[in-house]
């Protein structure tokens, strides 16, 4: 069992059944499929101790961000603004407010696809480390 990320979407433990938690901890089983557990279910279901599942989720969000930026940059609104840099770059030499006025709409549809991805991955769109992990002490 490993530990992948804290929710407050879900307010039910699949354990015990304790409800109105104020987040629960997504639970990956070893045949793939995912259980939302409370924090003390989780620790006493896993073998594990908070420190540890901290860990694990942390390991968990680096990979997912990892997939996040992969991800976005194949998507078309990536090779739009890899062409759009190019031009410009080619082009007359612009300053640097001109430069970032010319890419901002490129940039924008970019991180629009990361915002998606992001929240289909269930990465933090406000990630910090020591923000991710202290929702456990809550």
């Amino acid at each position: 069992m490993k530990a992948l990320y804290i929710t407050d979407e879900i307010d039910t433990c699949d354990c015990c059944g304790r409800t109105d938690l104020k987040a629960t901890v997504a639970m990956q089983l070893s045949d793939g499929g995912i259980l939302h557990y409370g924090r003390t279910c989780a620790a006493r279901n896993s073998g594990k101790d908070q420190r540890q599942i901290k860990k694990e989720m942390n390991d968990s969000l680096n990979e997912r961000i990892g997939t996040v930026h992969n991800r976005a940059r194949e998507t078309a609104a990536w090779r739009r603004m890899k062409r759009q840099r190019m031009i410009i770059c080619a082009g007359p030499k612009l300053s640097p407010r001109e430069y970032i006025e010319a890419m901002q709409p490129f940039q924008e549809a970019v991180w629009a696809e990361e915002i998606r991805l992001a929240k289909e991955l269930h990465v933090p769109l406000n990630y910090r480390s020591e923000e991710h992990t202290s929702e456990l002490q809550s």
